[in-house]
């Protein structure tokens, strides 16, 4: 009878695999676009691609029939974050963005969120079908209210106009509209989190 070798390749290379992310995002996150998306390579290229390009070509509608255009990321520095709940990086993440919306609170920043949270959930957790001002908290108790506008999107249209398919992302743009700063994912541990946190802050000061 032949020995069972081929299953038990498949399980070390699955072991390897599991072993080589793990040991990853100790050390930096991961690029959720490469983990989240089969094509991630043609749209992991046009994401590179927004650093130096407007944010928007086109309007968009959120789901609460809220347009979003390029006109809004124009006069004042934006911090655009994508997010989902529950995603580990982002519940980490939200804290922090609170926080830097606090801290900007007297300069020309502004601080957006673009959510894929699906429709049930909103009906759910939320009877007027749209992020409120008590959002998150209305989904996850433990964390902040958010002190920003956020706006419910499909993954569609993360897709086709952030070149995304994940979360957290976070864009810094000028005050033209202007893709300047992109960043992945965010950290377990506090010491990474303070160092985000003020990579942000430094990357948001030399715009204004």
């Amino acid at each position: 009878m032949p020995h069972p070798v081929a299953p038990v390749k498949s399980l070390l290379i699955i072991t390897f695999t599991l072993s080589t992310l793990i040991a990853q995002e100790k050390e930096a996150p991961i690029d959720i676009n490469k983990i989240a998306y089969k094509g991630y390579e043609k749209l992991n290229q046009k994401y590179i691609s927004l650093i130096g390009s407007k944010i928007l070509k086109e309007q968009l509608i959120a789901l609460n029939g809220d347009t979003i255009k390029q006109d809004m990321f124009k006069g004042k520095v934006t911090v655009l974050n994508f997010f989902g709940i529950p995603c580990r990086g982002c519940v980490l993440e939200i804290p922090y963005l609170v926080k830097l919306k606090k801290h900007l609170k007297n300069k020309n920043v502004q601080i957006i969120g673009l959510t894929d949270i699906s429709s049930f959930d909103l009906v759910t957790y939320n009877a007027s079908k749209k992020i409120g001002p008590n959002a998150p908290q209305d989904i996850m108790p433990q964390l902040p209210a958010f002190n920003y506008p956020v706006y419910n999107i499909t993954r569609d249209q993360m897709i086709k106009y952030f070149y995304i398919n994940g979360y957290p992302y976070t864009f810094i743009i000028d005050k033209n509209g202007i893709v300047r700063f992109t960043d992945a994912g965010f950290p377990k541990e506090k010491e990474g989190k303070e160092i985000k946190y003020n990579k942000f802050i430094n990357e948001i000061e030399k715009l204004l």
